[in-house]
């Protein structure tokens, strides 16, 4: 008997990434040009080891990557929707859509007629301007379209605007409206008169209004759906300004008081996690009209004699007196406080004073004109004179249009200043 012999299988091969020739089974082809049963030598294919099995793991890898990523991008558009809830509601997806595709090219809209009201401010806003009449508040886009215009029955309107957002109250009355380009966010009726008010670039607003039980005034805080999240009532000093930090959790304010048959003047800091003021700077010499956060945590506050400079821990304010000037007009930016002073009895021409957030006298330069109005912008200030259109940078003061005619208010828009007079607004 001849033994039988079986075959070995195949060894394993050491290396997985090397190529592996595999016969397949196809016939040949005889020389009528039919084919046989017996294999072609030249039928060779080469694929990688692993074969099907590792295509499908790739493809299995692409599919999770892919979920993965979705999964990645739904939560990120959640989350911004949540957070900025506010700004993509459906009107206000209108207007980002009417600006894109409706706006003209800009500058084109000026000048813009002016119809319907004689205007009491105008301040910048992201995007675009904030203007108010005795009738109607009105927002212009950068390039001078008129994107809203609303109604409004206050007697003695106010405007304060920060990022998007503008307030606006009725001084001396009871009335308050919070406004954005989509739609009038916050109507509401305060208790006591108000005095004073301010709105943060998150739509928190803090409120000062008279008071009662003794009180001599009362400040206010609220978010931006309206809830009240901080209350201080003064006992002796008569609140004369407020101004809400971004962070949503510190403000500071103004006011004064009697003491001794003399006036006395307080700048005061508040902290939300606690119920009285923080810091109280007061001096006798000064009537303080306005305060305000400035870059590099300072805080600046400016009088009928003076600018201070000083800090939320209180610390010994750099003072910058008047001299014998009077303050007529006044700017503060996040890094600059300008001041329009003029002599005593003058009525044309003065000085313009720029103090830095050091509170470092940056210049002192004359002006021609009679004072129209100042507004701040990114490195300075815009100075309106029946004279002339200036502008302050860190160390002049530079003319950059002539006679201005009616001109009444100046405000930056996009990069550019604007001038509203009697009846029209007009871009320079």
């Amino acid at each position: 008997m001849s033994p039988i012999m079986s075959e070995q299988p195949p060894k394993k091969t050491a290396n997985r990434n090397r190529y592996t020739r595999i016969r397949v089974r196809r016939p040949a082809e005889s020389e009528e040009g039919s084919f046989s049963g017996v294999e072609s030598e030249d039928a060779v294919k080469e694929i990688p080891a692993g074969g099907k099995r590792g295509v499908r793991r790739m493809k299995k890898m692409t599919r999770t990557l892919m979920r993965l990523g979705i999964v990645a991008a739904v939560i990120i558009m959640v989350l911004t929707v949540w957070v900025n809830h506010d700004s993509i509601a459906p009107d206000g997806v209108v207007y980002f859509f009417k600006d894109i595709f409706a706006s003209r090219p800009s500058g084109e809209n000026f000048p813009i007629q002016i119809a319907g009201g004689t205007v009491t401010a105008i301040q910048k806003t992201s995007g675009g301007a904030a203007m108010l009449t005795d009738t109607s508040f009105i927002i212009y886009d950068t390039g001078g379209t008129e994107i809203i215009r609303r109604q409004h029955g206050f007697a003695r309107p106010f405007l304060r605007t920060s990022g998007r957002w503008s307030l606006l109250a009725d001084l001396d009355g009871t009335g308050l409206r919070i406004e954005t380009r989509g739609s009038t966010r916050i109507n509401m009726t305060m208790q006591h008169y108000i005095l004073s008010a301010s709105v943060n670039s998150n739509g928190e607003f803090a409120v000062v209004t008279t008071s009662t039980d003794g009180y001599a005034a009362e400040v206010t805080v609220f978010d931006r759906k309206g809830t009240e999240y901080y209350r201080w009532r003064s006992p002796e000093l008569r609140l004369t300004d407020v101004e809400l930090n971004d962070n949503g959790k510190t403000m500071i304010a103004t006011g004064f008081t009697g003491e001794g048959g003399a006036m006395k003047s307080s700048l005061l800091y508040f902290d939300f996690s606690r119920d009285k003021p923080t810091a109280v700077l007061s001096d006798t010499d000064i009537l303080m009209f306005h305060a305000a956060f400035m870059s590099g945590g300072k805080i600046a506050a400016v009088g009928d004699t003076g600018v201070w400079i000083t800090d939320k821990n209180g610390s010994t304010p750099q003072k910058t007196g008047f001299d014998d000037h009077v303050l007529v007009g006044y700017s503060i930016s996040s890094n600059q406080i300008t001041t329009v002073l003029r002599h005593y009895g003058n009525t044309d021409g003065g000085l313009v004073t720029a103090v830095n957030s050091r509170g470092e006298k940056l210049f002192t330069h004359t002006f021609a004109g009679d004072y129209r109005n100042i507004a701040p912008c990114d490195d300075g200030a815009y100075l309106l004179t029946s004279h002339s259109l200036y502008r302050t940078g860190v160390d002049k003061l530079t003319p950059i249009a002539g006679q201005t005619r009616d001109g009444e208010f100046v405000c930056e828009l996009g990069k550019h200043p604007i001038v509203v007079g009697l009846t029209k607004i007009s871009r320079y």
